[in-house]
C-alpha cells in the first residue's frame, strides 16, 4: 500500500518545514509515500492568507516552493546554501560539528516521489509537474480539461524525455486512471 497527500497547498507551508515533514512521512512509509503538491486555487482560502487569487501569486509560490523542496532532498545534507525568491527564503547551514547533520534525509533516492495537482485549462502546474517527471492529479468536475493537462504535461515531459506511460492520473469522483486519456 502506498500514502499519498491529497495536495499540501503551498501558500499554507513554508517549504523548508513542509520538506522536512514529508521526509519523514517517507521514512515512516519506508518509501511508500507520494508527496502532493498543489498550488492552491480557492479564492477564499487565498484570502485568508491576503492572496489575491487572480494574480497568480500563489503559482509564483509554488512554483519556487519546488524548486526549494527538490533542494532540501537532495542538497540539504552537509552543503551550505541559500535560497533567496521573490517569495521565500531558506538559509540551509550546513553541517553542525561534533553532530554532523542535525536533519534527516530522504528516505526514497533522490528525493520523496510527488504529485502535482493541476485543475484550470492548460495549467502551468501540469507544466511543473511534465518538466520535474513527476506524476500528475487532474482533478476535476468533470473531464472538459483533461486533454489540455495532458497536453501541457507531455508537451514539457516529452521535450525532456521524462514522460513514462502511466504518470497521469485522472481524478473525478470515483474514476481513477494511470493509463493516457485521449480528449474527445
Amino acid at each position: 500500500m502506498t500514502l499519498c497527500s491529497g495536495g499540501y497547498v503551498i501558500p499554507y507551508y513554508h517549504p523548508a518545514a513542509l520538506a522536512f515533514r514529508v521526509m519523514q512521512l517517507d521514512h515512516m512509509a519506508q518509501g511508500r509515500y507520494i508527496c502532493g503538491l498543489a498550488a492552491g486555487i480557492s479564492p477564499v482560502d487565498l484570502g485568508l492568507l491576503n492572496l489575491d487569487a487572480s494574480s497568480g501569486v500563489h503559482r509564483e509560490m509554488f512554483a519556487e516552493a519546488v524548486e526549494i523542496l527538490i533542494k532540501l532532498w537532495t542538497e540539504h545534507v552537509g552543503h551550505e546554501w541559500e535560497y533567496d525568491g521573490q517569495c521565500w527564503t531558506v538559509k540551509n547551514g550546513g553541517p553542525m560539528p561534533p553532530l554532523g547533520s542535525p536533519h534527516i534525509e530522504p528516505y526514497t533516492r533522490p528525493h520523496p516521489k510527488v504529485a502535482i495537482s493541476a485543475v484550470s485549462p492548460g495549467s502551468s502546474t501540469a507544466r511543473l509537474a511534465g518538466n520535474h517527471g513527476f506524476r500528475l492529479n487532474s482533478i476535476l468536475l468533470g473531464n472538459s480539461h483533461l486533454h489540455t493537462h495532458r497536453d501541457a504535461y507531455t508537451d514539457v515531459a516529452e521535450g525532456r524525455q521524462l514522460h513514462r506511460q502511466g504518470r497521469l492520473e485522472h481524478r473525478s469522483g470515483r474514476v481513477r486512471r494511470r493509463d493516457r486519456c485521449r480528449s474527445t
